[in-house]
């Protein structure tokens, strides 16, 4: 389900140059700490009563950008109101568990907003444009309450229904949801100098 979604989220994170050189050794924590903080979201939804239900409505997974936690909508278990931008209490369930886990770690941050095809406008003429970057602030917002300083948010974007997490099902409420992403910081490896030969005197 999750496949289209690694094909193109490369798109929302291209502009991400930060990239540090690293050791092996610097690279392998990384991607431990990446493994650990995927572990612990899949542990939490296990013990915690509050958020056993919800155990459906994320789903945590580490890419070549790095430890992608995406939150979907469901029938009953909805993230946002309907045309709104107002999470609901499961929603802020489910973000809190995520500022947890982006506390115990020190990368940078992007959210993106996406929604299904289906048409949306109001009275305002908004779209599923600015629904899907009204969601993305949202989402923020909550990140923020939790003490994720506004210094990790790499970006914030609505990206409406053009990377749908079930391509096949564009109108599938799986669609509707927010794209949270712990970038990896470490993917160059440190060039290492050759030494430099003897003097000759």
């Amino acid at each position: 389900q999750v496949e289209n979604e690694r094909k193109n989220q490369t798109r929302q994170v291209e502009a991400h140059d930060k990239t540090k050189n690293a050791t092996p050794a610097e690279i392998q924590k990384e991607q431990k700490d990446f493994e650990q903080a995927e572990d612990a979201i899949r542990q939490a939804l296990f013990d915690l009563p509050q958020l056993s239900a919800l155990k459906d409505s994320i789903n945590a997974e580490i890419t070549d950008q790095g430890l992608q936690i995406q939150l979907l909508d469901h029938k009953g278990a909805s993230l946002f109101r309907p045309g709104s931008a107002q999470l609901t209490g499961q929603a802020k369930k489910l973000i809190r568990l995520v500022a947890k886990i982006a506390r115990s770690l020190p990368n940078e941050i992007t959210i993106s907003g996406h929604t299904d095809s289906s048409s949306f406008s109001d009275l305002n003429e908004r779209t599923n444009w600015e629904l899907s970057m009204e969601r993305a602030n949202s989402a923020r917002r909550e990140l923020q309450i939790y003490k994720i300083p506004d210094k990790r948010i790499e970006s914030v974007v609505g990206l409406a229904d053009k990377l749908p997490l079930l391509s096949d099902a564009p109108k599938d409420s799986a669609n509707r949801r927010i794209s949270i992403v712990l970038l990896r910081e470490k993917l160059k490896l440190k060039e290492e100098k050759p030494p430099k030969p003897p003097r000759v005197l």
